[in-house]
């Protein structure tokens, strides 16, 4: 009885992979796992700088309706839904503003400390207030969200203000932005929007 060694040796190389062959899948797939988890990263950047700015134009929208229904701007974000603290200690005119609010200017939002909402859909421990200030010869009407990682205030920043995703955060108000980038501490940057001004 004759064997056939040819055929033998050949369907033993078949069998399995060698060792090289197993080490190349192995860094193939690391340099795919990799490049994925750099794009998914990279993307939720984008999609939490993306949260931040819908937060600001529907915070924004419900603070322009509160003030053109009563009036005035609260001066902590909570009197949107809750009437009962629309007093004058609680809006920037220093009115009781009850009687004119008829119904919640947004849903309830979970809040922080200092009447603060908190943005934990942007950063666990970050959080959004109204304030204003002075500007030129007139108001404006800011919206802070503090606390927030400077990768993803440097695309809100400059999403918002429609500029190169590379440039350096403004820090002081012209007339044709809406946003700033404010230095807190070497790794959070305080994000500035400005919702309204009666330059």
């Amino acid at each position: 009885m004759m064997i056939d060694l040819s055929r033998r040796a050949s369907h033993r190389g078949q069998a399995g992979m060698t060792m090289i062959e197993l080490a190349v899948v192995m860094l193939i797939l690391g340099i795919l796992a990799f490049g994925a988890f750099r794009l998914f990263k990279g993307g939720t950047k984008s999609a939490r700088a993306q949260t931040l700015m819908m937060t600001f134009d529907q915070v924004g929208g419900a603070l322009d309706r509160f003030q053109a229904q009563t009036g005035c701007y609260p001066n902590r974000l909570d009197v949107l839904w809750d009437r009962t603290l629309a007093i004058a200690a609680n809006n920037f005119c220093g009115l009781d503003l009850r009687p004119n609010w008829t119904e919640p200017f947004m849903k309830e939002q979970p809040m922080g400390a200092a009447n603060a909402m908190a943005l934990d859909s942007v950063q666990s421990g970050s959080t959004l207030q109204i304030t204003r200030a002075a500007g030129g010869i007139g108001t404006m009407w800011l919206l802070t969200a503090a606390n927030i990682p400077n990768n993803i205030a440097q695309i809100a920043v400059n999403t918002c203000n429609g500029t190169d995703p590379t440039t350096v955060l403004p820090v002081a108000w012209t007339a044709n932005l809406k946003c700033l980038g404010v230095a807190n501490g070497a790794e959070l940057t305080n994000v500035v929007y400005r919702f309204s001004s009666n330059l």
